[in-house]
Order: structure tokens, then C-alpha cells, then sequence
């Protein structure tokens, strides 16, 4: 067994998508890749999740834009961390760069092409572990640093990074869960110590 698939071994899954073809295909997929255990979210639901497990959430593309962004912004806004910093990964089909833009400004963690191969989606999927990521939460939108995957382009002024938001850092460690690191408030774009 790989290191990969080891620490994906000790990690959750919980696939959300449409029809048993894609639920099926999911899960299959999750087996593939070592997640120790994986279910479909519509029947599973939260209550059996081990905060010491990672849990990710895999979503399948056939989801409506509008129903992808209310779950995302219903899972980020949990009250529990090991679900509202949990990894939320968005599988499609071989899309526009554009198009996979649309969905990270969503707060996925990732957006990952398939097919695959196993070996490059478990490598893949196991970035979102053991280092340590970079989180904003504002008001409107709580997820990954969206600024990572910007395009040189005209300043959008609602990410200039002037408003208040929180910079949050956090790790995800499979066996231990999921840990907030710092906190940081910036007001008006500065931070504040506190």
C-alpha cells in the first residue's frame, strides 16, 4: 500500500451526486483511489462522522451551478469544523479553464478533470492533507483563498483585500482531523493583533 493511499485510507468520504449511475460511479471511485470508507451524503447524512477522520465531500458534476453553490456555502457554514473545513472537491468532465475558475470563486477546494488515473487522484486528493491551508471568511463567502488560482486581470473591487475578513489557517491531518492553526482579523485590509 502507498503512503497515498494510506493516509487516504484514514479519511471520510461522502459523495453527493445525482442517479444511482453517478452515486455508483463515486463511490467506485472512492474505492479506487483508498478512501477507508465512503457513502453517498443523501443517504449517510453527518452523524456518523468521526471529527479524527478527514471527511471530504465529493461532488459530481451533474448538479445544477445553483444547487453546487448552496451546498457549498451550507457545508462551509457548519457550525462544525470538521465539516466546514473539510475538503470539497468537485469532479467534471474536461472543462474550460474559465469554467473552473466559476467553480473555485464557489470555495471548492479543487476541480479535478476525469478520467484519471488512480494513482494521479489519489496524489491529487492527498494535497488537501498534512500542510497547511489558507482560508477568508467574509460575510458573504467562507472557503479556500480564492486568489490562488487568479488570472492576471483588471482588479475586481471586491477582492482587493481591503474589507474585513478573517485569514484563517488550518491543517488537515488524517487520524487527528482538522486543526485551526490562526485566526486573523484584517480590517479595512490590515491586520489586527489581538
Amino acid at each position: 500500500m502507498s503512503a497515498t493511499t494510506s493516509a487516504l485510507s484514514q479519511c471520510h468520504a461522502l459523495v453527493v451526486a445525482h442517479g444511482d449511475q453517478h452515486i455508483n460511479m463515486m463511490l467506485r471511485l472512492c474505492r479506487s483511489v483508498g478512501f477507508g470508507e465512503a457513502a453517498d451524503l443523501a443517504v449517510a447524512g453527518f452523524d456518523r462522522v468521526d471529527a479524527r477522520r478527514v471527511l471530504y465531500t465529493l461532488v459530481h458534476y451533474d448538479m445544477g451551478d445553483e444547487a453546487k453553490e448552496k451546498l457549498v456555502s451550507a457545508l462551509r457554514r457548519s457550525e462544525r469544523t470538521e465539516i466546514s473545513f473539510a475538503p470539497i472537491v468537485l469532479f467534471v468532465p474536461d472543462i474550460p479553464y474559465e469554467q473552473m475558475l466559476t467553480y473555485i470563486a464557489m470555495g471548492f477546494d479543487d476541480v479535478v478533470c476525469l478520467p484519471e488515473k488512480n494513482d494521479v487522484l489519489s496524489a491529487r486528493l492527498e494535497q488537501q492533507l498534512n500542510s497547511e491551508h489558507i482560508y477568508i471568511e467574509t460575510p458573504i463567502y467562507v472557503g479556500p483563498d480564492r486568489r490562488r488560482m487568479d488570472v492576471p486581470s483588471p482588479i475586481r473591487p471586491q477582492r482587493t483585500g481591503t474589507g474585513d475578513y478573517t485569514r484563517i489557517l488550518l491543517r488537515r491531518v488524517p487520524g487527528e482531523g482538522i486543526a485551526v492553526v490562526s485566526r486573523q482579523l484584517h480590517i479595512r485590509g490590515r491586520a489586527v493583533d489581538g
